[in-house]
């Protein structure tokens, strides 16, 4: 509760040193009261609670005794949008969660480090005063008893004085490498004196445990080993109690670092909320003040006046858009009002004048019913020449359908002939197309027999030589008969020779013959194939010169048929022409007739729809006098809206 004491003494120092002029702002009296904190008499009330509220209202107090002058801030949060206004509270109280987290983090630092120091340089340090204090007791006295009582090896004993010389030496030499504080340093430098003294026993008593004397161990014990050690023993004693007192010094320490971050602590969040709650009244209360100015315009302009000043639109938010909207609501209003009153007066006078005109267009209409019936009996009328004229072009259209189908006729059997010309003139040309191949080969066969007769009349040559061969053939055998007739027996194989040779030049002269022979009747087979294929020839070129004029004919033939047929389809497109515009004609005289007959019906229609508009005319006049009266009712009724043109 002292915290909360100091800290409204900070507060009101801070508004003493503030110095504004006075006027209404979110700290005045009637502001400040809605954020008085109370208790209900039936809620317990704690004594925390209790102060807290008069705390509070302390600093409510004092803030209001000050007088805070807020005009500048006005004008700049009535700058900002509702979205900003909240972002500004929002970034306040985190930005004082920052600096909340921020300095709590750096309390938890230091006592961190505040407590791994009292690790390092007490407990640890107890610890290794302990051990040291321990070594002189167990390892050097209770050695020297047991050793003496001979509980103990003499080798053993002296291992037992090294090993805790050794850790005496150890632990001393790690504690005088911490951080000490003056009292330490001093108490160390008289414990380096009794070392010197401590040391010299334990080496002497060593040396004796080497020679194994029971006598002059017994003599150190009493004479020397206690005088030595308990020095040493009584500082380190000494030494531990100080380790206590600066481990609760340093506990002390921590406590006070705590109570100064809890007052810390509680400055901030009880400013910062203090800060936040204010800036959320503030800006509450701007944003309030605007809109009971536009509720109040609101109510009036729900009364019918809209004769109300136009609001004063200060923010740039959702409100002031909204003030916005409500002042172009009340100008639109007016001119409403204003153009409904100026149509109601219109409405007046054009009702007089609708009075006045519904009865010219009753009189209007009388004049039309009687036109109307006049144009009746005409439409009759004519609806009956129309009629004749009718069926006389239907008479006309079926001559005229019958001449299109002769024509069309006509024209089939015209492409009928057409067609068969074109095929026959392709048969022509085919014919002759054949015939000049079938002449083309003749020559070609004549060519290939002349040919052939020069390969026989060579055959033939050959022939005439072999049969001169064989003659000198059969000369030489005989000449060869006769020579071996005179070489006699010498001569035998020879003339055999010689026989065969005759008889093969016979055989030779034989087929000679015979190939003479057959060439001279291929020669004449040939002679007659020539004349057959030159007769032929002529047959062939008297055809081609008939077939050509045939084609001729059948061209000509075939252009006159074209012709034939162009004409005749010349005359059925002018006969569907005709058909055509007889239909359309027959359709213009159906429609004519249809139009009168209509014409006629319209005109008894506008007879009667022209007494039921005189009778219309009637209910409008009668209608005329209660659009007056309503346009003057409308009229009373737009007084009660007042405007600045009422004024």
């Amino acid at each position: 509760m002292k915290n909360f004491k100091k800290l409204a003494a900070i507060f009101g120092k801070f508004c003493d040193k503030i110095k504004l002029s006075k006027l209404p702002n979110p700290f005045s009296t009637k502001a400040l009261s809605g954020f008085k904190l109370s208790l209900k008499p039936s809620a317990p009330a704690s004594n925390y609670r209790r102060k807290l509220t008069g705390m509070w209202n302390s600093l409510a107090v004092c803030a209001h005794s000050k007088g805070f002058r807020l005009k500048p801030l006005e004008r700049f949060f009535y700058s900002l949008s509702l979205k900003a206004k909240l972002a500004t509270v929002i970034a306040i109280m985190s930005l004082l969660t920052i600096c909340v987290g921020v300095i709590g983090l750096h309390g938890i630092k230091n006592s961190n480090d505040s407590l791994k120091a009292m690790y390092n340089n007490r407990i640890v340090s107890l610890q290794e005063l302990k051990l040291m204090s321990d070594s002189f007791t167990v390892n050097i006295v209770d050695t020297c008893h047991k050793v003496k009582n001979g509980h103990m090896a003499w080798a053993l004993g002296r291992n037992k004085l090294n090993e805790g010389t050794a850790i005496i030496k150890e632990q001393w030499a790690a504690y005088k490498n911490k951080t000490l504080t003056v009292e330490e340093e001093r108490m160390v430098a008289q414990i380096d004196g009794f070392f010197g003294i401590a040391d010299g026993a334990i080496a002497k008593a060593a040396d004796i445990m080497v020679k194994e004397d029971k006598d002059a161990l017994s003599a150190f014990m009493v004479e020397e080993m206690y005088s030595s050690i308990e020095p040493v023993s009584g500082k380190l004693s000494e030494l531990l109690d100080l380790q206590l007192t600066l481990a609760n010094k340093e506990y002390q320490d921590a406590d006070n670092r705590y109570h100064s971050l809890l007052i810390l602590f509680s400055t901030i969040i009880i400013t910062g909320l203090i800060m936040a709650i204010g800036l959320a009244f503030f800006i509450l209360q701007l944003t309030l003040r605007e809109i009971h100015v536009m509720v109040a315009c609101v109510e009036e302009v729900a009364t019918g006046n809209l004769a109300i000043p136009e609001i004063k639109v200060t923010s740039h938010d959702a409100v002031g858009r909204l003030g916005t909207a409500i002042n172009s609501m009340v100008v639109n209003l007016r001119s409403v009002v204003q153009t409904v009153s100026q149509s109601a007066e219109q409405v007046v006078a054009a009702s007089q004048e609708t009075a006045a005109s519904v009865e010219q267009v009753s009189g209007t209409a009388a004049a039309i019913a009687d036109s109307s019936a006049e144009l009746a009996g005409d439409a009759e009328i004519g609806t009956v020449s129309v009629v004749e004229v009718s069926k006389s072009l239907l008479e006309l259209s079926s001559l005229t359908d019958i001449a299109k189908r002769e024509a069309t006729s006509g024209a089939a059997r015209s492409r009928e002939t057409l067609t068969a010309a074109l095929e026959g003139q392709q048969t022509v040309v085919h014919t002759v197309t054949c015939m000049d191949n079938i002449k083309n080969k003749t020559l070609e066969t004549e060519q290939e027999i002349a040919t052939l007769n020069q390969y026989i009349k060579q055959i033939s040559a050959i022939t005439d030589t072999i049969t001169n061969i064989a003659s000198q053939t059969n000369l030489l055998s005989l000449n060869a008969a006769i020579e071996a007739a005179r070489a006699g027996e010498a001569g035998r194989g020879f003339a055999v020779v010689a026989k065969e040779v005759k008889r093969l030049a016979e055989q030779s002269t034989q087929g000679a013959t015979e190939v003479a022979a057959l060439i001279g009747k291929v020669t004449q087979s040939t002679a007659a194939a020539v004349a057959a294929m030159q007769s032929s020839r002529i047959e062939v070129d008297g055809g081609v010169a008939s077939a050509t004029q045939a084609r001729q004919a059948l061209e000509n033939i075939l252009t006159a048929v074209n012709n034939t047929v162009t004409d005749i389809e010349a005359v059925l497109t002018i006969t569907d022409e005709e058909v055509t515009q007889s239909d359309q004609l027959i359709d213009l005289i159906d429609s004519l007739a249809t139009v009168i007959e209509n014409t006629a019906h319209r005109a008894k229609e506008v007879s009667v729809a022209t007494q039921q508009t005189s009778t219309v005319m009637e209910f409008l006049s009668a209608n005329s006098v209660e659009t007056n009266n309503m346009a003057t009712n409308l009229k009373l009724a737009m007084t009660q809206f007042k405007t600045n043109a009422d004024r």
